[in-house]
């Protein structure tokens, strides 16, 4: 019996014996930060550009920048939009919304495709649809799976003034209409046949460095030159290269101005400051100075005879005297 009792202690603490003691090569080690993850491979990078582990779907954009140039501009001046994004997502579209004040209406402007990690620059030519005045340009960037791009707020929002334009200036009033000469007895200023020639005998005709400030009339030379009108002599004088002999009268009225050219030498028959009537005798026909026949080179001014009046054609005038 003791016999049994004995084999009965030692099966009880064999037992106890492999309960305490763990199998070989059983103890583990507490995991270390930082350690690979089981088979292999590196964590996805955080930021612009690289590949994501996983699906890219979880990286939404980000806006960088934007600004608008130049902040203030006229209405129908182009304006520049300036941003950059970063992002993984494929397909990214961007607008711009711009909005007057806290209750306008906005009005969007379309971007197109644009690239993420890259400057994007976009002219815009419709600033006319904008009214003058204050604007928040709010750029929005959309993904092909519909996100929005995140950013802070200031990062996505610019400020642009529209300033209306400049009215045109006034369009330049047109010249008064010259005053109708004075109704009475007139007299036609060559006492003599006479011919008004062609084209270039008009008022307006081209010569060389100037234009035709008056009307040419052919007649004989000696042919008699009378004053059409009551009135005063201002002007006798000679120039070689121009006028040759010439006479210059101011009506009784002192509004219309009377130049008559080319006379033959020694026949001016008036003196400066001479009163003179209808019908008397101021020279002859001739082809003084730059002529190349004899005629009456005839110029009618409204207002002061180059001193701040202004030649006009004379052939109307002309033809109502000669009747």
């Amino acid at each position: 019996m003791r016999e049994g009792f004995r084999r009965f202690v030692a099966t009880i603490v064999v037992c106890a014996l492999l309960v305490a003691v763990p199998a070989a090569g059983a103890h583990a080690q507490p995991p270390v930060s930082g350690a690979a993850p089981p088979g292999g491979g590196s964590a996805a990078p955080d930021g612009e550009g690289g590949s994501a582990a996983g699906d890219v779907r979880l990286r939404r954009a980000l806006i960088r920048a934007f600004a608008v140039a130049p902040r203030s501009l006229t209405q129908g001046q182009a304006a520049r939009f300036s941003l950059r994004v970063s992002g993984l997502r494929p397909g990214l579209r961007a607008r711009v919304e711009l909005r007057q004040g806290r209750t306008g209406r906005v009005i969007r402007v379309s971007l197109g495709a644009i690239q993420a990690g890259r400057p994007v620059h976009v002219r815009w030519s419709g600033t006319n649809r904008l009214a003058p005045g204050a604007y928040v340009a709010h750029l929005v960037v959309v993904d092909r799976y519909g996100d929005a791009a995140l950013s802070a707020r200031t990062a996505r929002r610019a400020r642009l003034r529209v300033i209306a334009p400049a009215p045109p200036p006034p369009p330049a009033p047109s010249p008064a209409p010259a005053p109708a000469p004075p109704s009475g007895d007139t007299a036609f200023p060559i006492a003599g046949p006479h011919d008004y020639g062609g084209p270039d005998s008009r008022f307006g005709a081209g010569r060389a460095g100037h234009t035709h400030q008056g009307q040419d009339v052919a007649a004989a030379e000696g042919t008699p030159l009378v004053a059409p009108r009551p009135g005063t002599i201002t002007t006798v004088d000679y120039q070689a290269g121009g006028a040759g002999y010439y006479v210059v009268e101011a009506d009784a009225d002192g509004t219309h101005w009377y130049v008559f050219m080319h006379l033959e030498e020694g026949s001016t028959a008036v003196t400066e400051g001479q009163q003179v009537g209808v019908g008397q005798r101021l020279g002859s026909v001739g082809a003084t100075g730059d002529a190349t026949g004899p005629h009456l080179h005839f110029e009618e001014w409204i207002g002061p005879w180059q001193a701040g009046g202004h030649a006009v054609d004379p052939l109307p005038l002309l033809q109502s005297w000669d009747q």
